[in-house]
């Protein structure tokens, strides 16, 4: 008795197997940054700019760090909670103060305009924090 046709049998199943798997999509991957956008919190807009401020407004659902230069050779450190803003003032700064955080693939730094607002979130399209103008 010959276990060639068994085998063949057993292989040819676990082909067709493999062949119908191998159509399926894969599972979805969970999301790298966070869980959902949350706008900011009621009255972040309706406060003024000071000329001489930046507004960074965290619209992640989780607490954010970034750094800015105050103009000499130090560099401050500010925590950001989610939906909340920070003003940021740089006296010493011409029309602009550089802000540093990181953008989950590396340090990055940003000048951004004295007076104005930005929004902080995460982008889906560039899988990275960024740092947006506006509110």
């Amino acid at each position: 008795m010959s276990l060639r046709g068994p085998l063949a049998a057993i292989f040819a199943i676990f082909g067709v197997i493999s062949t119908a798997r191998a159509g399926e999509p894969p599972p979805p991957r969970p999301p790298i940054g966070p869980s959902a956008m949350r706008p900011p919190r009621e009255g972040l807009d309706s406060r003024p700019i000071g000329p001489n401020q930046v507004r960074i407004i965290n619209i992640s659902d989780q607490q954010l760090f970034i750094a800015y230069s105050d103009g000499t050779s130090s560099w401050k450190n500010v925590i950001i909670s989610s939906g909340l803003a920070a003003d940021i003032q740089c006296l010493q700064c011409g029309d602009e103060v550089t802000v540093a955080f990181h953008n989950g693939k590396e340090n990055v730094s940003v000048k951004v305009k004295k007076g104005s607002a930005y929004s902080l979130g995460w982008s889906s399209q560039q899988s990275a924090w960024v740092l947006t103008p506006g509110q």
